[in-house]
């Protein structure tokens, strides 16, 4: 050959800290991309993270399977590789079916319709201006260290919020 070109995604430094901050704090998530599933695979072993077999599965393997047997398959799996926009609507309305609270990140008009069906859109500073328009985050920088600060300051609002009905139902009882 007379050269190589090799195209290749830029990996976020502060992946791998978000990833661990949810995992920490018990929240799940899942890998939903419309790359193939050996990109992801490179791409989460560089930043750390082993893919084990099993856990993986392609949206042409989604198509064949119906009602109980895509919701636990999509339960059970962790990474979903080779999904088009339908693919990706389908996985967020199954979680919202059994009433699983959703939150989708994305960056391309291809993620819009999951963002905009989750209930918590998140969308890259640097993605489509639609995607930005309609998600209910957008990170600035594309930085994901942002999110456990969102995380943080959610949870302030939450327990602010409790404890002031507290203060407030305890004042009326008395």
């Amino acid at each position: 050959p007379f050269c190589i070109i090799s195209i290749a995604d830029t990996i976020r430094d502060d992946v791998l800290d978000a990833l661990k901050l949810f995992e920490r704090n018990g929240i799940k998530f899942k890998i939903l991309s419309g790359d193939s599933s050996q990109s992801i695979k490179a791409i989460m072993e560089k930043i750390g993270w082993k893919v084990e077999p099993g856990q993986l599965i392609t949206g042409k393997e989604l198509e064949s399977l119906s009602g109980s047997d895509f919701e636990k398959t999509i339960n059970e799996k962790l990474v979903f590789a080779r999904l088009i926009p339908e693919h990706k609507l389908r996985i967020i309305k199954a979680f919202k079916k059994q009433k699983i609270y959703t939150a989708m990140i994305g960056d391309g008009v291809n993620d819009l319709p999951a963002i905009k069906e989750s209930d918590m859109g998140i969308a890259m500073e640097d993605g489509s201006a639609i995607t930005k328009e309609i998600a209910d985050i957008v990170l600035l920088k594309n930085k994901f260290s942002l999110l456990p600060n969102i995380f943080d300051e959610g949870n302030r609002i939450v327990n602010s919020v409790k404890l002031i009905s507290k203060l407030f139902l305890t004042k009326n009882f008395m």
